[in-house]
């Protein structure tokens, strides 16, 4: 099923950020229901991001350590704080 609509799942994750209403996209013109359609999405999801097709900018990639974000720069306009995490 997901064979001809993998361009379809492709494009709503890399350029639109989401499959948000894309079981519905898909499901409705072809008569389908949108909730096995969008389990079949999910799967299909599941298996690029476990081949390393497809990663979370969320997620640490595979094999590197969770590295929190760094601390937001400083407010302070004369640069001379001691603040913790500063990166001025």
């Amino acid at each position: 099923m997901l064979d001809p609509d993998a361009s379809k799942i492709w494009h709503a994750i890399t350029i639109r950020g989401g499959t948000v209403g894309l079981a519905d996209e898909i499901a409705i013109p072809t008569g389908q229901n949108p909730q096995a359609v969008h389990g079949q999405i999910v799967a299909f999801v599941d298996a690029l991001v476990a081949t390393g097709v497809l990663f979370s900018a969320r997620l640490p990639h595979r094999g590197e350590p969770y590295k929190p974000l760094p601390a937001p720069a400083c407010t302070v306009t004369e640069h001379d704080c001691a603040e913790e995490g500063c990166l001025l």
